[in-house]
């Protein structure tokens, strides 16, 4: 039987070089990868919205007393209540990440997708999309997390989270 040279058989893995059928089998690209994974390129400009979101979420108690506080004057109980809420919120946000992580994706991941998917290439325009998108997915899955702990179950939240990032990445801006 004769051997056919592997550039006629079009036979590579994803850096190009030429591999056997035993190669193949075993380093090549798995095409029966699971349906429920969403493999998604990040730009970059997604994880600086995706963290100045998170810092926004999280700082906005501290910056509410620093108005406040610039306003009137302010006791150190005002300074005390922002510094508890913040905590609040930092502890709420690691429940709602522990609840809606999947073995599909996880949570933190789910807002990047979230993040890259509503870029639209330009700076200022993804500047005004990205942020109501993300809050309003984190106000989603604030939901889920709280549905699955009145009874609904923890896996709950995290297929439902999963459905709403699959259904952001298909209405994604940039294609």
């Amino acid at each position: 039987m004769a051997r056919r040279p592997l550039e006629r058989e079009g036979v590579y893995l994803d850096g190009g070089r030429r591999t056997t059928q035993l190669m193949r089998d075993s380093l090549g690209r798995n095409h029966m990868t699971n349906s429920n994974t969403i493999r998604v390129r990040v730009p970059l400009v997604a994880v600086f919205y995706l963290g100045l979101f998170l810092i926004a979420l999280v700082l906005w108690p501290i910056a509410l007393a620093a108005l406040v506080a610039k306003e009137t004057s302010s006791s150190s109980a005002t300074w005390l209540l922002a510094a508890a809420c913040t905590t609040l919120w930092v502890l709420l946000l690691l429940h709602v990440a522990k609840r809606c992580s999947g073995p599909a994706i996880s949570y933190w991941r789910g807002l990047l997708v979230v993040a890259a998917s509503m870029t639209t290439g330009w700076f200022y325009l993804s500047f005004i999309v990205v942020f109501p998108a993300l809050f309003i997915t984190f106000l989603l899955s604030v939901a889920f997390a709280l549905w699955s702990d009145l009874g609904a179950g923890p896996e709950v939240a995290a297929a439902r989270f999963h459905k709403v990032v699959a259904r952001s990445h298909r209405w994604r801006m940039r294609r």
